[in-house]
């Protein structure tokens, strides 16, 4: 993105960011980061299709979540799994870069973790893609 505006111009990030949200559709919002041919979407839904279907659900329904950081333990309620099987997943997706680190639960002795803006557009896009309207609320 910034090859981008330095390439096209006098474009500011706050432009480019006012740009960004008041795009309401995801495809509108990552083809700000389409150039010459380089895609960051396209690279991000690259690396979502190698995974276990169990990680794939994961990412798309952790696009449901609404705070910045979260701990693994989100992910029990949404697909019904264990604590220790959210906690696999969660580090499964941090280890493909997927999910970033946000430091440790002091409380519970846990991981927390974020997703990064341009993963969660992606991720959010498979999960209205994949993702049946009932099985979403459901989960949300």
């Amino acid at each position: 993105m910034g090859v981008r505006i330095l390439a096209d111009g006098p474009d500011s990030i706050e432009s480019v960011a006012a740009h960004l949200g008041s795009a309401k559709d995801p495809d509108t919002q990552l083809s700000a980061f389409r150039y010459r041919g380089r895609d960051v979407g396209r690279r991000i839904k690259f690396e979502y299709q190698r995974l276990p279907e169990s990680e794939q659900r994961a990412l798309r329904l952790l696009a449901i979540v609404e705070s910045p950081t979260f701990g693994p333990w989100v992910l029990v309620p949404l697909m019904k799994v264990t604590e220790v099987e959210a906690e696999r997943l969660t580090a499964r997706l941090a280890s493909y870069h997927l999910l970033l680190g946000s430091g440790q639960a002091a409380e519970l002795e846990l991981p927390r973790y974020s997703i990064h803006p341009l993963v969660w557009m992606v991720a959010r896009q498979l999960l209205i893609q994949d993702v049946s309207p009932r099985e979403r609320s459901e989960a949300e």
